[in-house]
């Protein structure tokens, strides 16, 4: 598979487009997917809240922009997610999602009233 130049394939946005056209091409399938959660499990690991922001952008956030530095990120973070999503399962960590993004607002709204 190609990736493009050496420099260009260790982007987070080759892992993003990668992973996509994975998912897409097992659309109909029974099981659920290796990444079914991540969006909500990536907001869960950094504390944040989602916007409707996927994982991948959430990820390019934390480490300042850099997609280099996001790749690793990527990887960094992927073993604890592939534990979680078996050992907690899905139902759990959209229950830990839901529970992050109401404290979230929460911040959100003190802060508003502070200034």
């Amino acid at each position: 598979m190609y990736f493009g130049t050496p420099e260009r394939a260790r982007s987070i946005y080759v892992i993003q487009a990668f992973i996509m056209g994975f998912q897409s091409a097992t659309v109909g399938d029974k099981s659920s997917g290796d990444f079914e959660c991540f969006n909500e499990w990536t907001a869960i690991h950094y504390h944040v809240f989602a916007e409707g922001r996927g994982a991948f952008t959430l990820i390019i956030e934390h480490v300042g922009g850099d997609e280099r530095l996001a790749f690793d990120e990527f990887f960094r973070i992927l073993p604890d997610f592939l534990r979680d999503r078996q050992q907690l399962g899905r139902d759990a960590i959209i229950s830990r999602f839901c529970q992050v993004q109401d404290d979230c607002f929460e911040a959100f709204q003190k802060e508003s009233n502070n200034e």
